[in-house]
């Protein structure tokens, strides 16, 4: 199950990405705002609030937020990005990004009529699940939005609105 993050999730969020390597997030990340979402993946069966941190980071699987660019930057478009996906190490491979990647989109797509995704031309991962829902290469290039990449090149991917969400 995906539903929004609330302030309430950072232990949680912040113990699944130590777990995966990557930097705390900072309380602002979770932060409701009308410009841009965080979501988080909990296992199946598990309550949609959870009683306590501890109960909550034994059930989330992973965590995803979205930004909003007003500029367009060395061929990166102005627009709604998916950024910041993180799964739990021992929950990849079974669907929590896809369920983190499509809630978000959903989101984007109720606002935009395109959404857009910075990433490592060397995350045959992120390329794939991507490309699988419909985004393409619109730009390359050593940095996009102040993302730098290791190995030096990033890509900016484009997915447009899908006609089964035109009009929302």
């Amino acid at each position: 199950m995906v539903r929004p993050a609330v302030p309430g999730d950072l232990a949680a969020v912040n113990a699944v990405v130590r777990a995966a390597g990557r930097p705390d997030w900072a309380a602002a990340a979770l932060a409701p705002r009308p410009d841009r979402i965080a979501v988080v993946a909990l296992a199946h069966g598990a309550p949609a609030v959870v009683a306590g941190p501890a109960q909550a980071e034994a059930r989330l699987l992973g965590c995803a937020k979205t930004h909003v660019y007003p500029a367009p930057d060395r061929g990166a478009p102005a627009g709604h990005y998916l950024g910041g996906i993180v799964v739990h190490p021992a929950a990849r491979r079974r669907g929590a990004g896809r369920a983190l990647t499509e809630a978000r989109l959903a989101w984007i797509w109720e606002r935009a009529d395109a959404a857009y995704c910075i990433t490592n031309a060397r995350n045959a991962a992120s390329i794939a699940l991507h490309v699988g829902l419909g985004f393409r290469q619109v730009a390359s290039g050593a940095s996009f939005q102040g993302v730098t990449f290791d190995g030096g090149r990033g890509l900016v991917l484009e997915a447009p609105r899908p006609a089964s969400c035109a009009g929302q």
